[in-house]
């Protein structure tokens, strides 16, 4: 999955963790997803001028949670027919929203990735800036799904992604498209080479279905820019079968990594 989304994963498992008193990580600022940003903070919005949260993970969950916030959940909503193809973009790919709930409503936040440092020299060249573009909204909004149905439709988008990979001699894809499946059957998927963020959720927050989803839709996304699945053309009915079987696994992506997110709550 991209970093962006990798980030709001591990925002809202751990944050979630935290209000629970669960919290046993207490590396939340040098956790992977963080990696390559020398800045990470949480704002809102006044007369059109930012003010802020807070400049931390960390100091955002305490605020929310002296906010008698009781937990995060995400959402996402598609935006464009080719979010596809846009998805290696910073901004593409749909829209991704945090919901912070509280008794008298919800507050939404929403990320904003810009390169401030293009030269540091440790890589962190990423300013992210989360802001509450809505505040006390009451919204009973949900985008998640059973996580049983979400597991056997990736298992069946898997499969047909993966016969048209090897037909068309795709090997390196056919070994992330098989990665995704045996996460979704091993009972250690973050155990998995193929798993960048080994911490991208709170360890033993989530039933097992939750984490083999998570693990395959982090090591199954091939949908980058240049060099990714998405640069790939075929002739006749071949395009046809590739944009059916790639459309239908980074939908069912979205749907499993909000549905994961969201079990527990």
């Amino acid at each position: 999955m991209t970093g962006t989304i990798a980030q709001l994963v591990f925002l809202a498992t751990h944050c979630n963790c935290y209000l629970r008193d669960s919290l046993k990580n207490e590396l939340l600022d040098s956790n992977t997803t963080l990696r390559f940003c020398n800045m990470v903070r949480f704002i809102y919005y006044v007369n059109n001028n930012e003010a802020i949260i807070s400049k931390s993970a960390s100091e955002w969950f305490s605020f929310l949670k002296n906010n008698n916030v009781k937990y995060l959940k995400l959402h996402y909503e598609s935006v464009k027919k080719e979010d596809r193809n846009l998805a290696g973009f910073v901004g593409g790919g749909g829209r991704w929203l945090v919901e912070a709930k509280k008794d008298n409503g919800s507050d939404f936040y929403e990320g904003t990735w810009k390169v401030t440092d293009p030269n540091n020299i440790n890589k962190k060249i990423w300013s992210v800036s989360y802001g509450r573009i809505v505040a006390n909204l009451d919204s009973n909004a949900d985008c998640s799904a059973d996580l049983k149905q979400v597991k056997n439709k990736l298992i069946k988008d898997l499969n047909e992604i993966l016969i048209f990979a090897k037909e068309n001699d795709l090997s390196y894809f056919s070994g992330c498209f098989e990665n995704g499946l045996d996460c979704l059957t091993s009972n250690d998927p973050f155990g998995n080479d193929a798993v960048y963020h080994k911490d991208l959720i709170p360890d033993g927050y989530l039933c097992v279905e939750a984490v083999q989803i998570l693990a395959a839709c982090h090591v199954s996304w091939v949908f980058g820019g240049m060099g990714s699945w998405n640069d790939m053309g075929f002739e006749g009915e071949k395009q046809n079968v590739y944009e059916n079987v790639s459309g239908n696994l980074f939908n069912d992506i979205n749907i499993g990594i909000v549905s994961a997110v969201n079990s527990s709550l």
